[in-house]
């Protein structure tokens, strides 16, 4: 419903009686077992830690 017709986030999880965050929560993983699936590089950033001396 998200993607296909263009429904907001919280228009689904009022179709699906579910909560705003749980749609996202099902999105996100969704879309990572796409990239596994597919084989995609992981593009989530990541945290940059400073070594120490620099």
């Amino acid at each position: 419903m998200r993607f296909l017709l263009g429904y907001p986030t919280s228009r689904v999880a009022w179709f699906m009686g579910i909560d705003d965050r749980t749609v996202g929560h099902h999105l996100r993983r969704g879309k990572e077992r796409l990239r596994v699936k597919l084989g995609l590089p992981d593009d989530r950033k990541k945290p940059q830690y400073k070594q120490k001396g620099e």
